[in-house]
């Protein structure tokens, strides 16, 4: 159902860490076959800024 949207704003309010895992998923898979749609976080902590970076992916903060 995100296919249908321009933007999607992931919030980690309440979220200490997320898995390698699922960063790569979300912000390269994910992303790699929806290029026409922006994946924007808010608060992510560095915890979870390091490991989507680690997913090879640059971070766009709100």
């Amino acid at each position: 159902g995100l296919e249908k949207f321009k933007t999607v704003i992931l919030d980690f309010s309440k979220v200490d860490t997320v898995g390698q895992a699922f960063a790569d998923e979300v912000f390269r898979v994910w992303q790699k076959r929806h290029p026409n749609i922006k994946i924007q976080c808010q608060n992510a902590n560095e915890n979870i800024v390091f490991m989507i970076k680690r997913a090879g992916v640059k971070v766009e903060l709100k």
